[in-house]
């Protein structure tokens, strides 16, 4: 269980003048990322991505619209499993000289697209970020442990960390210090977009955020070629507590040419009588995220354990 690859990485960029920039930023460096890479890795002759003869091997196509091996019944066509962009820094005015810290998680075969990805971020630092297209520079690439991978202008691709979803679980709860039985809390650090019964979630409720986690888990286990058995948990967790805001992120989209509005909600939510099964499932989900959207840097959340 929990055969899924990833790398993470911390990304930290340092803006280069003042401006202001949306309060989610994912969508902004999703599009941003999209575009930077078509600027540099593009050979194609088609207008549209669907008609160009180069597109299975197309260096944005695997990165942006990376395929599953085995598709799930429920993903549309463009989805993607392939990789998750967010900054959890939710300040809306910068100046020069200011840092903040993106991260990437890669999954599956797209980790061999990290090269490729980090340049068109330092491409994208140069046009610059969001409407005032604030410029950015990056000052360091840091593994999930803390390890730098840029040093003197060059990458160390040896200091990349690709794990697996149960590496990470088993640290996980090593750092918790977990006890069978306790109290977490789930701290939601971009907005969750879930939906029960054709809505968007205004409240959190714990069985439906459990099927979302499970979902997205089994996702990535299907976009490396994994078929994985229906989890069988007791969900005897029940929320002690939460607080829940309700976020709409505004985003233009360049594929449609169209504007739409995203909704989710942030906040937390406590949970008590978690069992180890319920708990691994919840830290994977740290590392899949949560909810629609995820590729715009929706469904970011932490656990923490209560005492």
């Amino acid at each position: 269980m929990y055969h899924f690859h990833f790398t993470q990485l911390s990304v930290i960029v340092r803006f280069l003048a003042d401006g202001k920039l949306p309060k989610y930023k994912g969508s902004a460096l999703r599009g941003g990322l999209g575009r930077q890479l078509l600027e540099m890795y593009c050979v194609g002759e088609e207008e549209r991505c669907e008609e160009c003869f180069l597109r299975e091997k197309c260096i944005v196509q695997n990165v942006m619209y990376a395929p599953f091996r085995v598709k799930p019944d429920f993903v549309t066509e463009g989805e993607s499993a392939g990789y998750t962009l967010s900054c959890t820094d939710t300040r809306t005015q910068v100046s020069a000289g200011n840092e903040t810290e993106v991260r990437l998680i890669l999954y599956g075969d797209v980790v061999a697209y990290f090269n490729p990805i980090i340049q068109a971020l330092f491409g994208l630092g140069q046009k610059g970020l969001g409407k005032d297209l604030i410029p950015f520079g990056i000052v360091a690439v840091r593994n999930r442990l803390g390890v730098d991978i840029l040093g003197a202008g060059t990458i160390n691709v040896s200091r990349l960390l690709t794990e697996t979803g149960a590496d990470y679980i088993g640290d996980r709860k090593k750092e918790l210090g977990w006890n069978d039985g306790g109290r977490i809390c789930l701290r939601f650090l971009s907005p969750c977009a879930i939906k029960r019964q054709g809505k968007i979630m205004t409240q959190f409720q714990e069985e439906a955020l459990f099927q979302a986690v499970w979902r997205r888990v089994y996702m990535q286990h299907l976009f490396e070629g994994y078929v994985i058995e229906p989890m069988m948990l007791r969900w005897e967790a029940q929320i002690k507590g939460q607080h829940a805001e309700l976020q709409q992120v505004g985003r233009y989209s360049q594929r449609n040419q169209e504007k739409m509005n995203l909704l989710g909600i942030t906040g937390w939510m406590e949970l008590e009588n978690v069992n180890n099964g319920v708990l691994e499932l919840l830290l994977a989900g740290e590392i899949t995220c949560v909810g629609k959207n995820t590729r715009f840097g929706f469904g970011v959340y932490r656990v923490e354990v209560l005492y």
